[in-house]
């Protein structure tokens, strides 16, 4: 007897799947952000968005628990906390992105539909806006008043010069820096912004005045190559020098459009696109502010044009000459010699229908010349 072939077939237990869990795929999700190569900032920004999805689900909630219904309550949760349009999509693109890779993993068959999310209208303080250069300069003179808050005016003038956003003037360095061999006097050098630096991850030039150039040359005394010149945030700096020139909330948003409001009165918008580092040209006219100045500019051209389009308008004629009616521009509706008036909108025919059609009006118009018969004999060869 077969005693192998008896023995009961025993096979070891399969490895069960561990169970995968919405924080599970959060920490994937991270993860694969960080594989991809995106910058600090977005790699902060899709772990924040994590937070509050694992603090309202759970983190042991099961992927198939995240309904469309469930998504929908969270998005009004997030609502009644006083959140923006903007915050709360991130936040839904997050979770997305958690239950494609859920599907992935075999742990839900389906993705939930998304709601839509508009984005709010920009609160007034975060639109920027432009602000007249005697302002800026007395904001900054406001900032150096205050004790300990030199670094703050060099930043805020740094912006103002330059146009850079607040994470690129925050990451500043000296080896941005590059000086032009054939550089003039008034633009000296260059700030060449890396792409890791840039939020639209690509390299821009912009030019260093004498006056920038100085700044950064000063923030750099004692500091390496490499080393960010004016890192900090000078939040409540800025609103008490703000209050001493009895103004709102000056920001660095505010400084830069200024800077590109400014620029653009050279009237290259392209150039200034891309000293602003922008990637169309749409986005560059929300920083072209219509300044006093340039509203009177308009003004004046306008006024240049109609005086010029006024000199150009005919002035009434000379009074009619004897037998001729009317204001002198038009041909004569009295009866001429030599000419006779037809039925088809009054115009002049002359008897002589072997002659011009212009040289016939020429001659009935002015009876008094011996045009027509000078013509009329080189015309038939009889002179």
């Amino acid at each position: 007897m077969d005693l192998e072939a008896q023995a009961p077939i025993r096979t070891a237990p399969a490895a069960e799947m561990p169970a995968v869990t919405l924080a599970a795929v959060a920490a994937r999700d991270i993860a694969e952000a960080a594989s991809r190569g995106v910058s600090a900032r977005q790699q902060e920004s899709i772990e924040a968005s994590w937070v509050p999805v694992l603090k309202h689900f759970g983190l042991d909630a099961a992927p198939e628990a995240v309904t469309f219904d469930a998504i929908v309550t969270y998005v009004n949760a997030r609502r009644d906390a006083g959140l923006r349009g903007q915050s709360i999509r991130k936040e839904r693109q997050a979770i997305g992105r958690g239950l494609r890779i859920a599907k992935r993993l075999g742990a839900i068959a389906e993705i939930p539909e998304m709601p839509k999310i508009a984005n709010d209208p920009k609160k007034k303080e975060q639109a920027g806006q432009f602000r007249e250069p005697a302002l800026v300069f007395r904001f900054l003179d406001a900032l150096r008043a205050i004790p300990r808050s030199h670094p703050a005016a060099h930043q805020y003038e740094l912006v103002l010069r330059t146009g850079l956003r607040r994470d690129e003037v925050r990451r500043l360095s000296l080896s941005w820096v590059e000086m032009l061999s054939d550089g003039t006097a008034d633009v000296p050098a260059v700030l060449r912004v890396p792409e890791w630096a840039a939020k639209g991850r690509a390299e821009r030039e912009v030019g260093l005045t004498r006056e920038a150039l100085a700044l950064i040359l000063e923030l750099a005394d004692g500091c390496d190559l490499h080393e960010p010149l004016c890192p900090s945030r000078h939040h409540k700096a800025a609103r008490k020098a703000s209050k001493m020139v009895d103004s709102d909330s000056i920001t660095l948003r505010d400084l830069r459009h200024t800077y590109a409001t400014l620029a653009g009165q050279t009237g290259d918008v392209k150039a200034v696109q891309a000293a602003l580092g922008h990637t169309s040209l749409a986005m560059t006219q929300r920083y072209l502010h219509t300044t006093r100045g340039r509203a009177v500019a308009a003004s004046h051209k306008a006024g240049d044009a109609l005086r010029a389009a006024e000199s150009r308008t005919p002035s009434p004629g000379p009074p009619a000459l004897e037998g001729q009616t009317g204001n002198g521009y038009g041909p004569s509706r009295t009866k001429s010699e030599g000419a006779v008036m037809s039925g088809r909108g009054g115009q002049i025919r002359t008897d002589d229908h072997l002659l011009p059609k212009q040289v016939r009006y020429r001659a009935a118009l002015h009876p008094e010349r011996r045009t027509l018969n000078r013509i009329a004999r080189t015309r038939h060869g009889s002179g």
